[in-house]
This record gives C-alpha cells, sequence and structure tokens, in this order.
C-alpha cells in the first residue's frame, strides 16, 4: 500500500498507470452534510500495487484521465454512488466499467452481495469492516482506516477474473455489460429540479396537488444546490407534501398547520408563499407520470407473473431486478412496451410472460415443484 500526498508522486503514478489494461477503483467520501459529497480517498489497485490518494490536498486531474480512458477498464464494486461523486465533484463519469456486484448477480449470488460476502466467498479473504464509519476528512488517518481503505480494492482484480470467466462460460458477459450501460448516462447523478417532485413519495390529495408540489420541489432543489446541503436539511419531504396539499395563501395559513408552523424555517416563508401564489396562477393541472392504478383483475395478473418472474430467477440464477421489476411488470399488464419483450430478457422471461397473459401457457403445481406447460 503506498499512500500519495504529493502532485509529482500523483503524476508519476497516474502515468505509469496509464499503461494498464484493468485498474481497481474506490473511493470514501462524506454526504451527511453536503449536497455535493466530499470527496476523502481515492484507492487505485494495478495488479501489483495499491495506491491510496489523498484528493483533500491534490489536483485529481491524472486521476480523472484514468478514469475516463477508454482502454483501460475500471473494475468496481456498486459503483453508482462511486460513480456520483465523481460527477458531483469533477463532471466526470467513469469508463468504461466492470462492476462486481452486477456481474455477481448474473451468476446467482444475489440481487445486491456486499463487497465482503463476495470476497469471501469467491476468495476466501475476511475483509474487516470495522472502519466502515470513519470520519474520512480528518488527517492524519489512522493505520487501521488506511488499511481499510486498501482492502476496498485488494481483491477487485482477483474477482473480476473469477467473475469474468463464469460469465463467458455461461454466455451472460454481454447481458451484463447491457445492465453497465446505463451507469454512464449523465440523468443518474443530475436530477432536473424540474422533475424533483417525482422523487417524493405522495398521494395525490386536492387539485392542483401536483402543480404545487412540484414548484416546491422544485425551489428546495436550488437551494440544496445553491447552499451545498442535503436536501432534508433544506425542507424535509413531508414539509413539501403539506404545503401543496395546503397550498398557502397568507402566513396565518401556514400558521394554522402545527407541523409547518414547527419545521418551516421563517426566513423562507416569504419565497414559498410566492412560489405558491404562481402555482395557483396555473391552468393546467399537472399529471402524475406514475403507475396507474391496476384493477383487481390485472393485479391478480400481475400476481401470477411475479410467481414465475420468482420461478424464472431461481432457475437462471439471475436476480429478480435484473430480468423484472414490479413497475414493469404492471407496465406490461397495462399494455405498454417494457424492456423484457426484447434481447435477453425476452428469451428467458418476456416470452413466456406474454403466452401466461394470453392464456396459451399455464403455471401448475407437480411433484412440489412450478411447471409450466402449453394449455393445448
Amino acid at each position: 500500500m503506498i499512500y500519495i500526498d504529493t502532485q509529482e508522486e500523483l503524476s508519476k503514478i497516474c502515468e505509469k498507470l496509464e499503461q494498464e489494461e484493468t485498474l481497481g477503483f474506490d473511493c470514501e467520501f462524506m454526504r451527511e452534510t453536503t449536497f455535493v459529497p466530499v470527496l476523502c480517498l481515492v484507492q487505485i489497485a494495478s495488479k501489483k500495487h495499491i495506491y491510496i490518494i489523498d484528493p483533500m490536498r491534490l489536483d485529481m486531474a491524472p486521476v480523472l484521465k484514468l478514469l475516463t480512458d477508454p482502454r483501460i477498464l475500471k473494475v468496481m464494486h456498486s459503483c453508482v454512488q462511486d460513480m456520483d461523486v465523481f460527477f458531483k465533484n469533477f463532471s466526470v463519469i467513469p469508463n468504461p466499467v466492470f462492476d462486481t456486484q452486477i456481474a455477481a448477480s448474473f451468476l446467482g449470488y444475489g440481487d445486491s452481495i456486499s463487497y465482503a460476502k463476495l470476497v469471501k466467498k469467491l476468495t476466501g479473504n475476511v475483509i474487516c469492516k470495522e472502519s466502515k464509519l470513519a470520519n474520512w476528512q480528518q488527517r492524519p488517518l489512522a493505520n487501521a482506516e488506511l488499511k481499510y481503505a486498501a482492502n476496498d480494492v485488494r481483491h477487485l482484480h482477483e474477482m473480476h477474473d473469477k467473475l469474468s470467466t463464469k460469465l463467458e462460460k455461461t454466455k451472460r458477459t454481454a447481458w451484463v455489460e447491457e445492465e453497465v450501460f446505463p451507469l454512464y448516462e449523465m440523468d443518474n447523478y443530475y436530477l432536473d429540479p424540474e422533475l424533483a417532485w417525482q422523487k417524493i413519495s405522495q398521494n395525490k390529495e386536492v387539485d392542483f396537488f401536483l402543480n404545487y408540489l412540484r414548484a416546491f420541489a422544485r425551489y428546495r432543489e436550488h437551494l440544496a444546490i445553491t447552499q451545498n446541503k442535503p436536501r432534508r436539511f433544506v425542507l424535509r419531504d413531508e414539509v413539501l407534501v403539506r404545503l401543496a396539499k395546503l397550498q398557502p395563501h397568507s402566513q396565518e395559513d401556514i400558521n394554522k398547520d402545527r407541523v409547518l408552523k414547527k419545521l418551516l424555517p421563517k426566513n423562507l416563508i416569504p419565497a414559498l408563499l410566492e412560489i405558491s401564489w404562481e402555482a395557483s396562477q396555473e391552468k393546467e393541472e399537472l399529471v402524475s407520470a406514475n403507475k396507474h392504478k391496476l384493477t383487481s383483475k390485472k393485479e391478480l395478473i400481475c400476481d401470477l407473473l411475479k410467481l414465475y418472474l420468482k420461478y424464472v430467477s431461481q432457475k437462471e440464477k439471475i436476480s429478480l431486478k435484473n430480468i423484472a421489476k414490479t413497475k414493469d411488470i404492471e407496465s406490461f399488464v397495462h399494455g405498454k412496451k417494457v424492456k423484457f419483450l426484447s434481447g435477453w430478457r425476452y428469451e428467458i422471461f418476456g416470452k413466456t410472460a406474454e403466452e401466461i397473459v394470453a392464456g396459451e401457457r399455464l403455471v401448475l403445481v407437480e411433484n412440489g415443484e412450478i411447471t409450466i406447460k402449453p394449455t393445448a
């Protein structure tokens, strides 16, 4: 393990690493009190060495060059948060990436297996996780914390090699690449303030509720970005929902709501009242993009398809969510185009799902096992 905290050393190391075909990557960050995660450490593993880099002291341009080099495969585990950190801090999305958690989900290791568990299953090594909640911003870091950080990349090369071999044998390499591809899309890491309301759990309660919710959520998103604070530190979801339901016109309206009176920062009230007035001027009511309400009959069809999905997942040793999600099944029952109606998903699930809905296939229990048979 080599700790790097000088610019000259970082430049020299990254220049050497440019010759590698595969590198293991991980990072330690903190995001409890900021909108943009604070990047505290970056770990890089070649096949011979592990480098611990201090981004709080260094210009990370040499590392970003590695992360975006199309010739170098970046091996990471459950990388979506790491990708988010690099995007929010540097407007960079690592590419290409081999995500060991995603690869494992196509080989019978479950939906979201942890790094430590996958290391144990594939290599037999046990990872100590005692420093998981360390304060990564403090300096100097303890030896135990540096060891923890190094262990997060120590086994990535071996896991990549073993998972790749298994994927090739099962002819699922292309399936994993297809699943990883969306990670490169900027929309995963940037939330358009106009769409922020869609991330809030809610049910329409009054007319024009969603119009008001959209307006208040847009305002909060801008505040969170400009103040560099987590959304919940600016305004909690429940506050936005109550405001959208109340649709206040005055301070008195807010004072009548005990929750808003307690939780709403007083300095934001004038702006929120102005936003509420602007929302009241909208003539067209916003329609939710969420799922349509299912009839009781369609709910039963969805339940049947979920049972078949679980059967396919166990049979093929692929996690459920990689094949289809609940919202996909519901959209399918509503007659919409979904991703399991094409490609490998169609071959293992979608085709038979169509036949089940059309009454051409039966789901039966025979000798204590689920079987799928033609109706005729």
